[in-house]
């Protein structure tokens, strides 16, 4: 166990809309944190106005149903005794839970029953989303419908279309907006375009992964139109994807993009985008707080 005297490093930064930024990692436990302040100010303030509305989010990634204490990992029971007792977590607070996708498949427990047992630990835990990632059609599309019909959140892509056209699958919702303490948080979801080949092929064979920018381009704007106050990508992509999508991110007032697939620990600010990437197997999480003023 950790406290928050364990944080060492961190960056401080000025994101787009006023919006900053401190990152910081949490030793030894390799917990990646960090904190989000969002002012109607263009640079940061050490007082908080009285009028400020925050959050908390918890990001995990590459959970791959590792929801057991073993050996390799302390599975999702203690990454949830971390969250009440370090982050002071509790279900009717002002917090945001999302996971970066994949979430099933690894040990027998989530592979033998097909995610359904990774999907009812994470309604426990109060995830408010996840991204689609490759392995979740490691079961066929039908299989990834019946856990999105379980959850009791909603998986997000906003880069997967049916083969040949621009229409989105039934399955792939590209974004969500979730209102927690007053602020209206956007959630846009993006798939590995490495999927075709990272799960089985024949089971994605109908559809089409288009690029990660073009997506953005298409949906971001829309969710600003729905009124989001913050917006989030939840990319399940690798860091050095992240890179060079990060124009894109940066041009359309993205704050954090979230990352995932290969099992990275990252937090930095990049062109005034925060990147998080949390691990994997429920070892891991990223943190971001976010405070808002109008």
């Amino acid at each position: 166990m950790f406290t928050m005297k364990d944080w060492v490093g961190g960056a401080r930064c000025v994101l787009s809309k006023g919006l900053c930024c401190l990152l910081a990692r949490a030793l030894p436990a390799l917990i990646l944190l960090g904190t989000l302040s969002c002012d109607s100010s263009s640079s940061p303030s050490s007082n908080s106005d009285p009028t400020d509305r925050t959050l908390v989010v918890l990001y995990t990634n590459d959970e791959h149903g590792w929801i057991e204490e073993v050996p390799e990992t302390d599975g999702a029971a203690k990454l949830m005794g971390l969250w009440r007792g370090v982050e002071e977590f509790s279900e009717t607070g002002d917090y945001l839970v999302l996971s970066g996708g994949d979430n099933w498949t690894g040990p027998a427990i989530s592979t033998w029953f097909e995610g359904e047992s990774t999907v009812a630990v994470m309604n426990t835990m109060g995830y408010a989303a996840s991204a689609i990632g490759n392995h979740e059609f490691d079961f066929t599309v039908d299989g990834l419908r019946e856990r999105i019909a379980q959850a009791d959140f909603p998986f997000l892509s906003a880069n997967i279309r049916l083969r040949g056209s621009s229409a989105i699958p039934d399955f792939a919702t590209p974004f969500a907006i979730k209102n927690v303490n007053g602020i209206r948080v956007g959630m846009v979801g993006l798939t590995t375009t490495s999927t075709p080949w990272t799960t089985f092929p024949t089971y994605v064979e109908d559809f089409d992964f288009i690029p990660y920018s073009d997506a953005l381009l298409e949906w971001v704007p829309q969710v600003w139109g729905a009124g989001a106050d913050v917006v989030i990508v939840m990319g399940h992509m690798c860091y050095d994807e992240m890179i060079p999508l990060l124009p894109t991110a940066r041009s359309l007032g993205v704050s954090v993009l979230s990352g995932c697939q290969c099992n990275e620990l990252v937090g930095e600010v990049r062109d005034g985008v925060a990147l998080v990437v949390g691990g994997w197997r429920f070892a891991d999480y990223g943190r971001v707080e976010i405070s808002f003023n109008e």
